[in-house]
């Protein structure tokens, strides 16, 4: 966290790959990753796309006090950080990853279904075209 709030550009954006952090910090680059996946549960940062993140306006530098207090104003506020709730919303956000993690690992051990019999289909489906045109 205390890095990325050091190469931000004013506003909270961070134009940095997960292996640039990596290789500034001297970590794994799966370190980076999980690291920055549970600053996104926290919503203090989040993901615009391919090495361009953006910090949360609470957390993030900008170049007057001003632009800062518009931001937080326009900010949703499900991204607020100083709620009762923080702690609650970010184990919910954990537990559903974990959730989506088992579905995910559910789907790829059930069973491979045998494959069609594509002619006893085409045998049905014609029989069913004739019924159909006989009516």
């Amino acid at each position: 966290m205390l890095f990325l709030l050091g190469v931000q550009e004013p506003g909270g954006r961070i134009v940095i790959t997960q292996e640039d952090i990596a290789s500034a910090l001297g970590m794994k680059r799966s370190a980076v990753g999980l690291s920055l996946q549970h600053l996104q549960f926290a919503r203090i940062v989040w993901k615009e796309r391919q090495g361009v993140y953006q910090l949360n306006p609470q957390v993030a530098g900008f170049t007057t006090p001003a632009e800062a207090e518009d931001a937080i104003r326009h900010m949703d506020e499900s991204f607020y950080l100083d709620v009762e709730d923080f702690e609650e919303r970010y184990q919910a956000a954990v537990e559903e990853h974990q959730e989506a993690l088992k579905r995910k690992a559910a789907m790829r051990k059930a069973p491979v279904l045998p494959p069609t019999d594509l002619i006893a289909h085409r045998q049905r489906r014609s029989r069913r075209v004739q019924a159909a045109a006989a009516e």
